[in-house]
């Protein structure tokens, strides 16, 4: 048994019952923008699945989040078109880009942005979508990510979802760092969307050892337990695992991340994260210049 094949069965077993677990308290359906507004700034990632289930679901879905940038995957024409009509006054900026077959992407935003940059596709199916936005006072850049997905659809078992799985596994390998290089250096940076991948996959292991945090996880407790994904194989099995991830770099910590789960909308749930910057540092002063010199007097 390869190391990626165990690594894959590893992670099944240990997400496996993630569907049975508790489910939290129904969320209230609240305005995307409340009279009064929480500390920081809240960012959201969702796929809306190109089949296009129930826009009108998609929309509620998004109010309910009421995040101040929301990361689309999986966007066609039909659901553009839909959301520019039914969100232009709660995002008054967004952006779309259509790729290919389930490749478009969309940011939706409060605030103005700047116009994004593609990043085409190169080892998988789909692409990035990155662009700048001033949140809390401070810029932020933020790829909107959509990796290579397993199609589950195509497998009768559970077996066959986890070879296709660590198939796709090393194509995600190669896509992260590929994407994470059209990155601007050196700059406070969010990835959110659609990894298609577990916690322990190449993909959101790659972005741990360059220091990310994975923000859902960051702050609740068995994060796998909280899928955001759902299908069910031809054989009538269900499958549910966590697959969409907010990520930011050290200069940013997460106040809340919440799955609001709908899918009479998509077999995804839309993810948010409420995020803030960390405090700076204050900077100590030079050694010498916090030595007091000594007075006339003390000098006698």
């Amino acid at each position: 048994m390869s190391r990626a094949f165990r690594g894959i069965l590893c992670s099944l077993t240990a997400v496996a019952f993630a569907a049975a677990a508790p489910a939290g308290e129904p969320d209230a359906v609240a305005a995307s923008r409340p009279a009064t507004r929480p500390a920081g700034f809240s960012i959201a990632t969702y796929n809306i699945l190109d089949k296009n289930l129930n826009l009108a679901e998609v929309v509620r879905s998004i109010r309910k989040a009421g995040a101040d940038v929301v990361c689309l995957q999986e966007v066609n024409e039909a659901a553009k078109k839909y959301i520019r009509a039914r969100l232009a006054k709660d995002y008054p900026h967004m952006h779309f880009h259509i790729h290919g077959t389930a490749g478009g992407q969309a940011f939706l935003s409060g605030v103005p942005l700047d116009k994004p940059k593609w990043v085409p596709p190169k080892h998988g199916m789909h692409g990035a979508y990155v662009a700048k936005v001033k949140l809390g006072g401070r810029t932020v850049q933020i790829m909107n990510a959509h990796l290579h997905p397993t199609l589950a659809a195509r497998c009768r078992t559970m077996l066959e979802l986890i070879r296709l799985q660590a198939a796709c596994e090393a194509i995600r390998e190669k896509e992260m760092p590929y994407f994470h290089a059209a990155l601007e250096p050196n700059v406070p940076t969010i990835i959110a969307g659609d990894f298609n991948s577990f916690s322990t996959g190449r993909a959101p292991t790659h972005l741990k050892k360059l220091g990310y945090a994975d923000s859902f996880a960051s702050v609740t407790a068995e994060a796998d337990r909280h899928p955001t994904w759902g299908w069910t194989l031809k054989t009538g099995i269900p499958v549910s695992f966590r697959l969409d991830y907010v990520f930011h770099t050290p200069d940013l910590r997460t106040l809340s991340s919440r799955v609001i789960a709908n899918r009479k909308a998509s077999d995804h749930d839309i993810l948010v994260s409420r995020l803030n910057w960390k405090p700076k540092r204050a900077t100590s002063r030079p050694a010498e210049e916090a030595v007091r010199r000594p007075t006339a007097a003390a000098g006698r």
